[in-house]
């Protein structure tokens, strides 16, 4: 889809006419969208209607950043529209943003446009940390120049010319080839091996780990032959590298899950932990792969944190009934 003019937020979301392009969002239900609300904030912050010291403090990030990229306004200059709002989960981030780009730039190649710029999530302050996650190396992989991007302020940015995708998340025609090309690109035959056995840990994380995490690893290692991964300590080449060579992964379903998707050896087993309301959609996530069975296994909320009880909430799992259901698995 081809927007000759619109707007743009940081957050990625394109507004035409002041109404927002659904295609350029990710597929969740558009009534449930917050983004409105961001975008008339950052729009219609002014001296006058300063409300409190957050306020205060959005209104200097936009003055700072006012002065609007000429590129953005050139109607004759191509440009990719790259990410999605959900681009800091790297769940969001592989089967949404990063094929959007690889469907755009085939686009660009079919159709012998030659110059184009990518528009690229912000840069700046806290944003940082997600392009040295991952956002870099995928520039570096897919040989983009930098004088060629172009990163998002906080501003409402107007532009002209862009494209976008549709989300392709689910459909194995786009979301497989592009996890094979990352594998492709960053496998290392010297990388040494950490397991055959990965349990990826959330240990770190501030909300959704197992709750008696310590007594399962104990299991896990004595008696299954796992390694426990704290995937924050790892760059994209390393995740990678050691999901290729493991053969079963095990962790709490959703984002660490999902580095499970990694795995290229046939008749890879994917374990996931999960409670009973988490959302259905996750199910279809490894059905994009032919060699990954997905593997479920519905523990207890041990901690309720939120309204959506699948996304914070914290989890507990019985040692016997693991025990049952790995042997169910074959594990």
């Amino acid at each position: 889809l081809n927007i000759s003019e619109g707007e743009i937020s940081d957050e990625g979301v394109i507004f035409q006419n002041n109404e927002m392009v659904y295609e350029g969002l990710d597929s969740y239900d558009p009534s449930n969208y917050t983004y409105r609300k961001r975008f008339e904030y950052i729009k219609n912050l002014s001296l006058w209607n300063l409300r409190n010291k957050t306020d205060v403090k959005n209104y200097l990030k936009r003055i700072y950043f006012s002065k609007q990229n000429s590129i953005l306004l050139d109607k004759d200059i191509p440009k990719i529209h790259f990410f999605e709002p959900c681009f800091s989960n790297m769940y969001h981030f592989l089967f949404e943003s990063y094929p959007r780009v690889l469907i755009l730039l085939d686009y660009m190649k079919k159709q012998n446009i030659q110059d184009y710029y990518i528009i690229a999530p912000p840069n700046y302050r806290w944003y940082k940390k997600y392009h040295q996650w991952y956002i870099n190396d995928l520039f570096e992989m897919l040989d983009i120049a930098k004088d060629k991007i172009i990163y998002l302020d906080y501003k409402i940015a107007s532009v002209r010319n862009v494209y976008i995708s549709t989300c392709p998340r689910c459909n194995p025609t786009h979301v497989a080839p592009a996890i094979k090309r990352l594998q492709a690109y960053f496998y290392d035959e010297n990388f040494k091996n950490t397991s055959e056995r990965i349990y990826i840990s959330r240990k770190k994380s501030h909300y959704r780990y197992l709750s008696n995490e310590e007594e399962i690893c104990e299991i896990l290692q004595k008696e299954y032959g796992f390694s426990v991964v704290y995937m924050e300590d790892y760059t994209l080449k390393e995740k990678i590298n050691i999901m290729m060579r493991a053969n079963v992964t095990m962790s709490i379903d959703g984002t660490s899950a999902i580095n499970g998707c990694f795995m290229s050896r046939a008749n890879s087993k994917l374990i996931a932990l999960r409670p009973y309301e988490m959302s259905e959609l996750q199910l279809l996530i490894p059905a994009v792969f032919d060699n990954i069975d997905y593997l479920p296994i519905v523990c207890e909320v041990s901690d309720k944190i939120g309204e959506n009880v699948w996304s914070r909430s914290n989890l507990f799992v019985e040692p016997n009934y693991l025990r049952k259901k790995l042997r169910e698995y074959l594990v």
